[in-house]
């Protein structure tokens, strides 16, 4: 079984494992990653901006639509929370 694409599912509570689970991973990691973590209406800075110094891959922020590449990687979209 070949592993294409791994994706990661969080809410605002999940930014702690998040941020543990990115950074384990080393340069070498192949399979490129997805994430999707809800934040609130007001965050101003963006996602991959807190995450980028954990991880030695690039982190790219995606949009509705957007095509995913499957190459190394890691893909966030953003879900934003009203209230």
């Amino acid at each position: 079984m070949t592993i294409e694409l791994i994706v990661i599912g969080t809410s605002l509570g999940g930014f702690s494992a998040l941020k543990l689970i990115l950074s384990k991973i080393q340069s070498t990691f192949l399979v490129p990653i997805a994430i999707v973590q809800h934040r609130h209406k007001e965050s101003q800075t963006t996602l991959a901006s807190y995450l980028q110094p954990l991880i030695p891959l690039p982190i790219r922020e995606v949009e509705d639509k957007d095509e995913i590449a499957l190459e190394r990687s890691i893909l966030l979209r953003l879900t934003i929370i009203i209230g």
